[in-house]
């Protein structure tokens, strides 16, 4: 029964920062996953949308879209090898020498995976494009997919779908930050209230993009992955 739990809990650290390769979400999220078809989209559309606002050609915006793609595969694969190295090793009595153990794992996986995706769209764009292409979709955030799944779901006209992409990506990037800190900190109720405050920034900026009947989808569709709502904006987007 240790062992079990204990393998439980690794694989609930590992999941946070990356998808797996097949584009499932993290395992600690509840409701129904991602199918691989609807990661490869979100990916797709996350890096399509970055290539539009950073008004590169055709070409690079191909080669951006794979890079990025190739990237989220390599973190996945990367962390599934800190989970099996982690299971391995587990001390299965102590929770909290484990926790640190992943977190350095996560760290260090995440700074390589980053370094490996910036130096592939270094080769594509300038230091300019590459470090705001880099900033945007570094996170390598499931959270962000997720979302980015439903936009897509909502059938938005190309102008309100990016808007909605902006909010979901700035979003990704502020709260990736805020929490990063607040984890450092150890504080574990700062890091509940900071989430909460996060998540009611954003159903409010989401709120001021769409109508009242796509607000609606957007909540229940986030509150069906175990997150915590916020408040439900309204229906400015009309």
């Amino acid at each position: 029964m240790r062992l079990l739990a204990s393998s439980i809990l690794v694989l609930a650290l590992v999941a946070t920062l990356c998808t797996t390769a097949s584009g499932q979400a993290p395992q600690r999220q509840r409701g129904p996953r991602m199918t691989p078809e609807q990661a490869q989209a979100a990916w797709t559309l996350q890096a399509s949308h970055v290539a539009g606002k950073l008004e590169i050609s055709k070409e690079q915006t191909t080669k951006l879209v794979d890079a990025y793609k190739k990237a989220r595969a390599s973190c996945s694969e990367a962390m599934t090898k800190a989970r099996e190295e982690a299971r391995a090793n587990a001390d299965t009595e102590d929770r909290q020498a484990m926790r640190q153990a992943m977190r350095e794992a996560q760290q260090k996986v995440t700074k390589a995976e980053t370094e490996k995706f910036a130096k592939a769209v270094g080769a594509i764009l300038d230091k300019e494009k590459t470090g705001k292409a880099v900033k945007q979709l570094g996170t390598f955030s499931g959270s962000l997919d997720r979302m980015v799944n439903v936009v897509a779901g909502l059938k938005l006209d190309k102008a309100k779908q990016a808007k909605a992409l902006d909010i979901v990506s700035a979003y990704t990037v502020e709260s990736t930050a805020a929490l990063a800190k607040a984890r450092a900190s150890g504080d574990r109720e700062s890091m509940r209230g900071l989430f909460q405050e996060q998540r009611t920034k954003l159903n409010e900026a989401m709120g001021k993009v769409l109508s009242e009947e796509q607000m609606t989808k957007w909540t229940e569709a986030n509150a069906r992955r175990g997150r915590s709502g916020g408040r439900r904006g309204g229906g400015a987007g009309q």
